[in-house]
């Protein structure tokens, strides 16, 4: 969950950090990121989704 919340603040890392997350969604509980995602702040839960759009990822 950090590397979507800090991702677009990486710089070089930014793709490195989102090949990551992208190697491993398959295997997350979507259920469990659903709640996680809801106990975010405003701001945290604006950059997590902007990630997955970007990505082209749903978590429900």
């Amino acid at each position: 969950m950090h590397k979507m919340v800090v991702n677009r603040e990486r710089g070089k890392k930014q793709e490195k950090d989102a090949q990551a997350i992208l190697r491993m969604w398959p295997f997350l509980d979507l259920g469990v990121l659903g709640e996680v995602i809801a106990g975010l702040t405003r701001k945290q839960c604006s950059r997590v989704t902007s990630f997955l759009e970007a990505h082209g990822l749903r978590v429900s």
